[in-house]
């Protein structure tokens, strides 16, 4: 089962994720997304063991 990530827009449709993800460098950016990207993939199934990432 996918697992959908949905980010918080404010009012006025800025999103402070997105402009977190946006001020991170390149190297930071990947390894974040690749956090997320596990996190659709398993959901609330997703274990430490799982992310092979280290954490932000």
């Amino acid at each position: 089962m996918e697992w959908t990530v949905e980010f918080y827009r404010n009012e006025d449709g800025t999103c402070p994720v997105e402009e977190f993800m946006d001020s991170l460098p390149p190297k930071m950016q990947a390894k974040a997304m690749r956090q997320i990207d596990l996190l659709e993939q398993f959901g609330i199934n997703l274990k430490e063991r799982k992310c092979s990432v280290p954490s932000l």
